[in-house]
């Protein structure tokens, strides 16, 4: 009896440092697609930080094409602090017929296994199935911050393009600053892009500049695990679209057919907004006006749903003036990846929308050549971009080849 008592006060002991093991906190760096948002809801258990300096273990996501199309993910674990004696590598191959599913329920396994490896165990089954306990949204929102959870980003990107006689330039800048928990989402954006263009024909030269500028705010409040609301405010200029200030204001309510504790599987969104837009035109519109103040509604419906068979994101939405529903505007956005059957995968993007409410358009059209450059919109009722395909892959099952050489070379 004495000893019955004695094992089992070990067994709460031994349970109870497995409870207090110190957990080391996780950053996912890859330069592509490695599905953060689903692998930070399954590994809840694990405080995750923006830098890896600020890491514990650094989780290095590497991609490679491998002979028969299909890709090789090198997760290498670099240990820092306390866990430096921790570094790891795993290698992982996906077949080319493999969904986004797929893919990162195998980069949950594999950073699973290795995860309980290093904190408790010395080894593990690779078929083992490992969860870790969740832990409530609330507790995670109490984690201690020096920054409070504020995200600053600024960003610059641009192209340009030419030849003797033509020249097309794009620059775009942004700075988002961003603090998002479990309850509030705050996103303020500033912008600044500029278009440029030049032609020379027949010894005539035409050149064109238009640039676009402003800030977009957007808050969100989460009322519970079907509803939020907040508000969106936006302010800006506009060339191309005749607009010297714009301001948007409007409050914004949400739901969510699904719970957002399985957002990373299922969503489907519903969101209406109301508010007021105001204009101040560069030039007289086509209906005389150099300024006005319009009341407007929104309905926006939003989709994504990923299953082992692939993939579906698309949305919905309808735009219209409360004092005249004449003119409104209507579209929708799609990006499938369906895989019909082993091998075989169909991978659509599209957008489209119609367009009723071109109220800016100038009274006075401008020479042709302003519409030619591109700094001037045209009047148009619909407009559409469209990416499709299909792909089909047979022959050798193995997937163990990998040969980088003459790799980006076109």
């Amino acid at each position: 009896m004495k000893r019955l008592r004695t094992l089992i006060l070990l067994i709460f002991i031994s349970a109870e440092l497995l409870a207090k093991i110190d957990k080391p906190t996780l950053f996912i760096n890859c330069s592509k697609e490695c599905y953060q948002d689903f692998l930070r809801t399954e590994l809840s258990y694990f405080d995750f930080v923006r830098d890896r300096f600020e890491a514990d273990i650094q989780i290095l996501i590497i991609e490679q094409e491998q002979s028969n199309g299909g890709k090789q993910f090198t997760l290498q674990f670099i240990g820092n602090n306390n866990w430096a004696s921790k570094s790891d590598t795993i290698l992982l191959s996906v077949l080319q017929a493999a969904t986004p599913d797929e893919i990162r329920a195998k980069f949950l396994q594999q950073i699973s296994i290795y995860l309980v490896r290093v904190i408790s165990l010395n080894s593990i089954n690779d078929n083992l199935l490992i969860r870790f306990p969740r832990r409530e949204t609330a507790e995670i929102d109490t984690v201690k911050d020096k920054w409070n959870f504020w995200v600053f980003s600024p960003g610059i990107e641009g192209w340009a393009e030419g030849g003797t006689n033509n020249m097309w330039a794009n620059l775009k800048s942004d700075f988002t600053i961003r603090r998002i928990d479990n309850q509030s989402k705050f996103i303020a954006k500033p912008y600044y892009n500029l278009v440029s263009s030049f032609f020379n024909l027949n010894s005539v030269k035409l050149s064109g500049t238009a640039a676009d500028y402003g800030i977009n705010l957007l808050y969100a409040k989460s009322l519970n695990q079907h509803w939020s609301f907040g508000g969106i405010t936006q302010l800006g200029h506009n060339y191309f679209l005749n607009i010297a200030r714009t301001y948007k204001v409007a409050p914004v309510i949400e739901y969510n057919i699904f719970p957002f504790s399985i957002n990373t599987i299922k969503q489907i969104r519903i969101a209406y907004q109301i508010g007021v837009s105001n204009f101040n035109y560069i030039d007289t519109t086509v209906f005389n006006l150099i300024s006005e103040t319009r009341p407007y509604n929104r309905l926006t419906l939003n989709i994504e749903y990923n299953r082992p068979w692939g993939s579906i994101m698309t949305g919905l939405y309808y735009n219209a003036y409360l004092d005249n529903f004449n003119q409104n505007r209507s579209g929708f956005n799609a990006n499938f990846s369906l895989r019909i059957f082993e091998g075989f995968s169909l991978i659509f993007e599209g957008e489209g929308f119609f367009m009723n409410d071109q109220i800016s358009l100038l009274r006075k059209p401008l020479p042709n050549e302003a519409y030619l450059l591109g700094t001037q919109q045209l009047r148009a009722k619909f407009n559409y971009r469209l990416n499709f395909g299909i792909r089909y892959t047979f022959g050798s099952i193995f997937n163990n080849i990998v040969n980088p050489r003459f790799g980006n070379i076109e």
